[in-house]
């Protein structure tokens, strides 16, 4: 008997879930009797949320979307993999910014839930009252800094920031 793992994943289908979406392309868990379905990021519900309510049996996550789970003690965290953070932080020269001090009175592009806490950590340590920074939630933070919407914008090495390049 197969049974089915739904594994949501944590942005659309990219390199970054290489591993994952081969071995459902590749039927790798049949051997083992699971069948692996990828779900793309769903906007309307998070990949922790997804697993609470029922709809995800695994997701791909950061410890950020644990924090703002309604029910962290009904979550387990398996593993972790990354050795080094992707995240990194574009501003535009053209508003005055040369440093992370210089974001003070800026407007910043980061994602949708708590995944600024990278960023809201780093800004605390160089002085910065977060209350300073309008922070802006979107899923397109490459145009927003593009056309001028932004001074700064939340991105990672291996997607949005290519775009730079």
């Amino acid at each position: 008997m197969i049974e089915k793992i739904r594994l949501r994943l944590l942005w659309f289908p990219q390199a970054q879930f290489v591993g994952a979406l081969l071995a459902e392309h590749r039927d790798f868990a049949s051997r083992r009797g699971y069948l692996l379905e990828c779900q793309p990021v769903d906007f309307s519900e998070g990949p922790v949320s997804a697993i609470l309510s029922g709809n995800a049996d695994l997701c791909i996550a950061s410890p950020s979307h644990m924090l703002e789970s309604s029910e962290p003690e009904s979550l387990v965290f398996l593993l972790t993999f990354q050795q080094t953070g992707s995240c990194v932080y574009l501003a535009r020269k053209d508003h005055d910014i040369d440093s992370i001090r210089c974001l003070a009175g800026k407007r910043i592009a980061v994602w949708p839930g708590s995944e600024d806490l990278e960023l809201k950590w780093m800004l605390f340590k160089a002085g910065v009252p977060l209350s300073d920074i309008e922070f802006v939630p979107t899923v397109d933070t490459v145009e927003m800094l593009m056309d001028g919407q932004v001074s700064c914008a939340q991105m990672t090495t291996y997607n949005e920031y290519l775009k730079f390049l």
